[in-house]
């Protein structure tokens, strides 16, 4: 398991990977449904695509447009209504490739109703997280998340995922030598350092380095369980290594009245737009967010007439008076 030449293929495919064909539109109604509808450009083949990095079934109605640019490319769409967000999440629970959680929260203020939405993509990471803050600066967390990557901070990303790599791989060495009463937190650690030195690609390998730090044979007996944890870990590089799995796109919501405060990039009247790439996802999780309101006419109305009797009812007696003077 060559785990630095992994890590710089990882790298390089999430740098080279953003190719914004999904856009995901959300709408948020008075009401507290919401619209969602999926668009996939530049699809070429016929029929439903046989899988999607988003979830959807025989239950989303589908359609499917020709390309005004390239007669050869289609637009696929899919769209589902669902009656609050509860629901939603159900959907979103599904999906294999992107994972999110969307929160809605509607609160009634008498002239006002406010709509708070939220959708936070999960972090794609598969292995072990490690604090960020150990190697991160906040800005540089600050521009992970929003994809701002110098060459500096893609290097860092890359040691980062290695360290990644290295401590589930250590976790994994260590709970079999546990079951096994090898454990030694001396010798573990000692192997973990010798692991970032060289290039141990194999369990023959690790094992070979095992027999020098504990001075016997002994390990021999973790050979399969390690052989399996080397398999594990090199299943997942290789999904996550996968063009297919990799996933960026645009997302848009557009929320009912007046728009008060949001993270979008871009704000078009009451529709709003973030494009997260990639690597904006790999160590923390995407969060957008979008807050509106909506002025509760009937309630304006409904002041304003109470005012009025109000005041009628305050301004008889004094006419009376007046009248009998």
């Amino acid at each position: 398991m060559k785990i630095r030449i992994y890590v710089v293929g990882m790298i390089l495919l999430i740098l080279t990977s953003a190719c914004n064909d999904y856009t995901i539109s959300t709408k948020i109604n008075e009401d507290g449904s919401i619209e969602r509808i999926i668009r996939i450009d530049s699809y070429s083949g016929s029929g439903r695509p046989e899988s999607l990095p988003f979830y959807v079934d025989n239950t989303w109605k589908s359609r499917i447009e020709k390309s005004a640019n390239d007669t050869t490319k289609e637009t696929m769409f899919y769209s589902k209504t669902f009656p609050n967000a509860e629901e939603l999440n159900k959907e979103l629970a599904k999906g294999s490739k992107t994972k999110s959680v969307a929160k809605l929260e509607k609160k009634f203020r008498w002239f006002y109703t406010y709509f708070y939405y939220t959708e936070t993509y999960k972090k794609t990471n598969p292995f072990k997280t490690i604090p960020l803050d150990n190697f991160f600066s906040a800005k540089e967390i600050d521009s992970l998340n929003t994809g701002l990557m110098s060459r500096g901070l893609s290097k860092k990303v890359d040691d980062v995922l290695s360290k990644c790599i290295v401590e589930e791989l250590m976790d994994s060495i260590s709970a079999v030598a546990q079951r096994n009463s090898l454990y030694d937190s001396n010798k573990l650690n000692l192997l973990k350092e010798k692991i970032y030195a060289k290039e141990l690609d194999t369990a023959d390998k690790l094992i070979k380095e095992m027999e020098i730090i504990y001075g016997n044979k002994s390990v021999l007996v973790l050979k399969p369980d390690l052989e399996r944890i080397f398999k594990g870990i090199e299943n997942k590089m290789e999904y996550y290594m996968n063009p297919s799995n990799s996933v960026s796109f645009t997302a848009n919501v557009v929320m009912p009245g007046l728009i008060l405060n949001t993270n979008a990039s871009t704000v078009e009247g009451n529709k709003l737009t973030w494009k997260p790439e990639s690597e904006n996802y790999v160590f923390t999780d995407y969060k957008i967010t979008a807050e509106s309101r909506v002025a509760n006419t009937w309630a304006t109305l409904a002041t304003g007439i109470t005012v009025f009797v109000l005041i009628l009812i305050l301004l008889v007696p004094v006419l009376r008076r007046k009248r009998y003077i």
